[in-house]
């Protein structure tokens, strides 16, 4: 196995725009925005995966497109957590 470093730089095909307006563009971006959440944040199912995913598109492990799909997925559930906690 060799060491790669991450290559976070990868754009996704479609960007993701954010309910506060922000756009996240590539795998920077999103993982930039996984860990500015909170820890209680981080440590749910939907932001871990996407997490992961993120970092396995970085290594080249996995394919962009997951991981867009994995934030979408989180985002989608974030949202709907908060609707209902309000």
């Amino acid at each position: 196995m060799t060491d790669i470093a991450p290559d976070w730089s990868h754009p996704f095909d479609d960007p993701i725009p954010l309910p506060d307006g922000r756009v996240l563009r590539t795998l920077a971006d999103a993982g930039s925005y996984v860990a500015a959440l909170s820890d209680a944040e981080q440590q749910r199912i939907e932001w871990r995966a996407a997490a992961e995913i993120l970092l396995k598109a970085a290594e080249g492990r996995s394919v962009v497109t997951l991981a867009h799909a994995a934030m979408l997925q989180a985002l989608l559930l974030d949202q709907q957590r908060r609707h209902v906690e309000s």
